[in-house]
């Protein structure tokens, strides 16, 4: 999560490549996922990576009803 916070784009694409990595999982305190982290502080080429390299991603998991695509709309 922290990658996704600050927009490190080298370590979102490395991380895309470990398939045993769940990229729908969420934060243990705030129940963020990567995705909507990401979104939340406007790394769109961080967003790109994960939508285009990690499979499996729910472009529809929301936190309290607002989707990643909605928060970065809002951006």
């Amino acid at each position: 999560m922290t990658t996704c916070r600050v927009g490190n784009l080298n370590v979102v694409q490395a991380l895309g490549q470990f398939e045993a990595l769940d990229p729908n999982a969420t934060h243990p305190r705030h129940k963020y996922t990567a995705l909507y982290v990401c979104a939340t502080h406007g790394h769109t080429d961080a967003l790109r990576v994960i939508l285009d390299s990690v499979p499996g991603v729910d472009v529809n998991k929301a936190d309290n009803g607002r989707t990643p695509l909605y928060v970065a709309a809002r951006k």
